[in-house]
């Protein structure tokens, strides 16, 4: 399984501002990572996202909030609520003075989550940190999520990654979640 990657291509303003939330966060979070859409973004898909989402470990969706504010970030959410949106639902977080993109910060709540939690693929990119989710997974449940969006991130990320993809967890991950991947060949 892929543990770490390493981009050599220039940063973007959005690279920048991922990183910058990824970096607020780091030290109100036991863990962290980056799902869904901006994944394939970073490996060079071209299409833009309104969101980042984020699944990230906090004892506190407070503490998270104070480390975000302290970066100049702001929370869409009512911050009497932001707890339970956490726990519940997620929490939208956005840098003024665009309110777009955002990132949505959800808790882990499922075997997914708490999967790419524990088996996050560090990304080296402009010398700083990212961590995602791992890579078999993210085609597994792009696949699954089944939108024409969301197949073409597999795809992309799938021919991106066929040589050093494992594919006992691949397809381990499809039976799981009850896909078929070998779409992805055609």
């Amino acid at each position: 399984m892929l543990r770490e990657v390493v981009l050599s291509r220039p940063l973007n303003d959005f690279d920048r501002l991922v990183l910058e939330f990824v970096e607020a966060i780091e030290g109100a979070v036991r863990s962290y990572v980056v799902v869904a859409g901006y994944v394939a973004i970073l490996f060079g898909r071209p299409r833009t996202t309104d969101d980042v989402d984020v699944i990230a470990e906090a004892d506190s969706a407070l503490s998270l909030y104070s480390a975000l504010k302290r970066r100049g970030f702001e929370v869409l959410t009512l911050e009497s609520s932001i707890e339970e949106d956490y726990r519940e639902r997620s929490v939208r977080f956005y840098k003024p003075p665009s309110i777009l993109p955002n990132f949505e910060v959800k808790a882990p709540r499922n075997e997914f989550h708490r999967y790419a939690l524990e088996n996050r693929v560090k990304v080296l990119l402009g010398g700083r940190v990212i961590y995602i989710s791992p890579i078999e997974l993210q085609i597994a449940y792009k696949v699954h999520l089944g939108s024409m969006k969301d197949l073409e991130d597999a795809k992309y990320l799938y021919e991106s990654f066929r040589e050093r993809l494992d594919r006992g967890e691949l397809e381990r991950w499809a039976r799981r979640l009850s896909i078929d991947v070998s779409i992805l060949e055609t």
